[in-house]
């Protein structure tokens, strides 16, 4: 897996580029990185997970790993609005199945990078 971060100020959304074959350990340890600069994500509108070139390379019983992360970090997410851009089917079904576990999860999954800033733009008052 190789990625990189871009942080668009003017939009207040991070992106995340992904490429090749993703573990359920490099999104677990990403998440972790990010707890530690919550002062980055409490200024920080949306995250946008651009997986177009890449696999979620794992199944749906490890998934409960990153859903169990992502709740006990709540006070980090509960408010951020969260797109992964794919058009995997694959990875589509993950993310669904993700945003779908807990109703305070605000993920959603996209075929653009545009649809999903589009979607962070226009509700930036209220998440989903």
């Amino acid at each position: 897996m190789s990625s990189s971060l871009e942080y668009k100020s003017d939009l207040k959304i991070l992106i995340k580029e992904q490429t090749g074959s993703v573990s359920i350990e490099d999104v677990l340890s990403f998440s972790n990185h990010l707890a530690q600069k919550d002062n980055v994500l409490k200024e920080t509108a949306g995250l946008i997970f651009d997986c177009r070139n890449a696999l979620l390379d794992y199944d749906l019983d490890e998934q409960n790993l990153l859903t169990n992360n992502l709740r006990t970090r709540a006070n980090l997410y509960n408010n951020l609005k969260i797109a992964v851009v794919s058009n995997d089917p694959h990875n589509v079904v993950l993310i669904m199945m993700l945003g779908h576990a807990d109703n305070n999860l605000f993920i959603t999954p996209f075929s653009t990078i545009q649809g999903a800033i589009a979607w962070m733009s226009r509700h930036k008052s209220s998440v989903k």
